[in-house]
């Protein structure tokens, strides 16, 4: 029940009014909510605006945490994107790596084995030279031969004609006089 003063003392000084000043008037939910005294409520003046900028400055704080928790809130969700970024980043920088190294690998395999074939290149090379002089040598040695051989042969082609000549013209004086001494 709320005590009002008596109607004879309208003074805002006399003792009733001092009573009716000390009551306490409770807020409810609506005014935290919204900021509004309700008209009935029974908290007296000096007391109202008291509690009424204590209830706004919790207000304020509070809005501020709640600002300052979506805004940490937002923070983090960027900060979570970030780091999926330069995950990913990482993944691909480390495939990328392990690209480079295979592909590195690749590199001195294909190196050693072209060094390989040059080796073997160059061993080929010196043995088709030492072939190539070693048939060089055989040939003219047979050439040499043949030549030798030809001039031989012409020389026998030679007394061979030589002999024909002689059977075509007949035989000779002194064969015929060989031949009768012979008889």
């Amino acid at each position: 029940m709320i005590r009002r003063p008596p109607r004879s003392t309208l003074s805002s000084s006399s003792a009733a009014s001092d009573v009716y000043k000390r009551q306490v008037r409770g807020y409810d939910t609506e005014y935290i909510e919204t900021g509004r005294v309700r008209a009935n409520t029974t908290t007296p003046a000096p007391y109202q605006h008291a509690t009424h900028g204590a209830l706004l400055a919790i207000r304020r704080l509070l809005q501020g945490a709640d600002d300052m928790y979506h805004r940490a809130a937002t923070q983090i969700a960027a900060s979570s994107l970030r780091l999926e970024k330069v995950t990913t980043i990482n993944t691909k920088l480390r495939t990328t790596k392990e690209l480079l190294q295979e592909k590195k690998e690749w590199g001195r395999d294909m190196r050693r084995k072209a060094e390989e074939r040059l080796v073997a290149s160059k061993a080929s090379t010196k043995q088709a030279k030492i072939q190539s002089r070693n048939n060089l040598k055989m040939t003219r040695e047979r050439a040499a031969t043949s030549k030798a051989q030809l001039a031989k042969a012409k020389e026998d082609l030679e007394c061979l004609r030589d002999r024909v000549r002689d059977r075509m013209r007949g035989p000779a004086k002194s064969d015929v006089i060989g031949k009768k001494r012979q008889r």
